[in-house]
């Protein structure tokens, strides 16, 4: 819930926003391809973070439809944000990606079985890439650019070892 509170408090500091748009630029910018951050967990954040102070809401009336809630950041949102960017920049903690150890073990059962598996992976892989095009084309310059482009090499570099595994099994 940490990473989506600092998604949320991230997309707040740039200006107020309802959560159906906060989810929309989510979705837009292929933010769940390296955050675990869903539909509900957007609200629920929201919710925990109006409670707690850190951003505030406003009920604004629809042209049609329910009313609404537009969220801004409060001064103790921003101060939360903050110390979340400082913590999250001074983790140590390693990248997991389940296909690694997939693929070791994938590597010691050998023959077709592990071969075909393997290129399951690439095959996998190579369409989250190919979804990622787009994307990276319409990002603008700045952070989010950066990200898209660091997950895209991420990808890449999986391709890579995985064709190497499936190499040395020849």
């Amino acid at each position: 819930m940490q990473q989506a509170k600092l998604m949320v408090l991230g997309y707040l500091a740039a200006g107020p926003l309802y959560g159906y748009e906060m989810e929309r630029k989510i979705e837009e910018n292929k933010i769940r391809l390296w955050a675990k951050i869903g539909f509900s967990t957007i609200y629920k954040a929201l919710k925990d973070l109006e409670r707690d102070g850190h951003v505030a809401a406003k009920t604004e009336e629809a042209e049609r439809g329910i009313a609404r809630r537009r969220y801004t950041i409060t001064k103790t949102g921003r101060r939360l944000l903050s110390e979340q960017i400082a913590a999250s920049l001074a983790s140590p903690s390693p990248a997991y990606c389940d296909r690694i150890p997939g693929m070791i073990f994938a590597m010691r059962q050998g023959g077709a079985k592990a071969s075909a598996q393997i290129d399951t992976a690439i095959g996998n892989l190579t369409e989250v890439q190919n979804g990622l095009k787009p994307a990276l084309r319409k990002a603008e310059k700045g952070a989010g650019k950066i990200a898209l482009q660091y997950y895209a090499d991420v990808l890449a570099a999986e391709s890579k070892a995985l064709r190497a595994a499936k190499a040395t099994m020849k």
